[in-house]
């Protein structure tokens, strides 16, 4: 990360004007590293909002004692103070840097950032029986089961009557709101019953104005039938507060009672951010796309149709799930799509594998006519492939006639140019190996005859005609081998014979 180092008792940072929203925020957090190795005592960190004289910084908005978070720069922490006031809008940001300052320890601390946030809790209850003191006369804590559920209440209110709660920490955040949780029973309570709230200040014997005051409309005909009246505070709180609530109504002839109370919460839902609503509409799209896929999945191998189908099912069951986030649904519509993307008819993969294979064949070895049926067959084959509309029936015709083409592949046929004779003899004492081809072919030839005693070459020999030549051996003795090779229109033979040389 990136930090400001360096720093010295006395050193000042301005920040300008810093936007921090329409709401109001109640936290400062800062994230730092106080090195116990080189930072002073008591460091700190003040904060001042929209004027500083670092000749004369006078009381900053907001002190941030910053204590030790190791014995290195690399160990950070963070500190968090409850602001005196909320703050929000824009204001010039001013920070200026303290510490104690010792023998090799000159500096106050490494800074990452500044955060202003919300504070919290945004919502404290306060249980209606948890009180501390009361007016007493028919005040009582009771168990009960409302509709809402079972709850623990006070009960036997009368107007006039009180309840101390002493200090209550209501947070950081700034609340706005008050709910008061309570049974209003038309049957046996008074008109225009009343919960008001006092704050830090209260006197039973002379109220004087209360911070606010919940009306508690009639919830209905008996003491089971719950509501909640929910009331704007005249001005946000936070902090620690003694907090009292006096009760009134106006009483008549067996309605005594206030209303029985089960809780207050004071709230604000100023932070509460309203998610997006998910967009289906391309996830819908999708499914009905798949559906075309789904009644042909026969036409599919089992491997693509069952991650199909598992694919489909997930998302029909994600369409119907209210609660599904966009990121949810986004990836379920990616899913089925490369589901969909992957179906091929086991007739094409079958045939596109064929194919695949065949183009990986070469001429060598094989009788022109087999060969040249089987090149026939691949391009009708490869024709078939790349035709999106073709039927499974003319994808398996042409992966049939392609297999039947590449069974038929064969060696050439042996062909018989030439008929060889080879005679070994003795001529003025001394070895001969005569070689004789005869073209027995209907077409002339050319011939080589070749040994270890010499080679020869003839053309154009006639049908019936001969090549003819006699090897001296002079010097060699055992076997010795003879190749014959004819070469004609149709083809090429080879003859290999051996022969022994004479000894004379």
């Amino acid at each position: 990360m990136t930090n400001v180092g360096g720093t010295a008792d006395g050193d000042w940072i301005a920040y300008g004007e810093v936007d921090l929203g329409e709401l109001p925020l109640g936290e400062l957090s800062v994230h730092y590293v106080h090195n116990s190795n080189r930072s002073g005592k008591n460091s700190a960190l003040s904060v001042y909002l929209d004027a500083f004289d670092p000749a004369n910084p006078g009381e900053p908005f907001v002190t941030v004692p910053l204590p030790t978070t190791g014995s290195s720069w690399t160990a950070d922490g963070t500190a968090t103070v409850v602001l005196p006031e909320t703050v929000q809008g824009t204001h010039e940001v001013f920070v200026r840097l303290t510490t104690e300052p010792y023998a090799d320890h000159p500096y106050v601390a490494n800074l990452d950032s500044l955060t202003f946030s919300p504070g919290g809790p945004t919502s404290v209850v306060v249980e209606s029986e948890a009180w501390t003191s009361n007016s007493g006369r028919g005040l009582k804590n009771e168990s009960s089961t409302w509709t809402s559920g079972p709850v623990t209440n006070v009960g036997g209110t009368a107007d006039g009557d009180w309840l101390a709660y002493g200090e209550i920490d209501l947070g950081s955040a700034a609340l706005d709101q008050l709910a008061v949780h309570y049974v209003h029973n038309s049957n046996r309570s008074g008109r225009n019953s009343a919960l008001s709230v006092y704050l830090d200040a209260f006197d039973p014997a002379n109220p004087g104005e209360p911070f606010v005051t919940v009306p508690l409309a009639n919830t209905g005909s008996s003491w089971t039938t719950d509501g909640t009246a929910v009331v704007d505070l005249p001005s946000t709180v936070r902090g620690k507060h003694q907090v009292w609530v006096r009760l009134s109504t106006e009483a008549y002839a067996d309605h005594p009672y206030v209303a029985n109370l089960d809780s207050m919460r004071f709230f604000t839902d100023a932070y509460d951010v309203e998610a997006p609503s998910t967009d289906t509409a391309a996830l819908a799209a999708s499914v009905e796309d798949a559906e075309a896929f789904e009644a042909e999945i026969d036409r599919y191998g089992r491997i693509d149709a069952g991650v199909f189908t598992r694919e489909l099912a997930a998302a029909r069951s994600l369409l119907s799930d209210a609660g599904a986030t966009q990121a949810q649904v986004d990836e379920r519509a990616r899913r089925l799509g490369l589901a969909t993307d992957q179906l091929v008819p086991a007739e094409r993969r079958r045939l596109e594998n064929l194919v695949t294979s065949a183009e990986a064949l070469t001429d060598d070895g094989y009788s022109p006519e087999s060969w040249q049926a089987f090149r026939t067959a691949l391009a009708a084959a490869t024709e078939t492939r790349d035709d999106a509309a073709a039927s499974d029936e003319a994808l398996r015709d042409a992966r049939l006639a392609l297999q039947g083409a590449i069974d038929g592949l064969e060696e050439p046929a042996d062909i018989e140019l030439v008929e060889v004779t080879l005679t070994p003899r003795c001529l003025a004492g001394k070895p001969y190996v005569a070689v004789r081809a005869v073209n027995v072919s209907d077409a002339a030839v050319d011939v080589e005859l070749a040994s270890a005693l010499g080679a020869k070459t003839f053309t154009g020999v006639a049908p019936g005609a001969n090549a003819y030549q006699s090897f001296a051996a002079r010097g060699a003795t055992g076997d010795l081998v003879v190749t014959v090779t004819a070469t004609g229109p149709d083809g090429e033979q080879t003859v290999e014979q051996t022969v022994t040389v004479p000894t004379c």
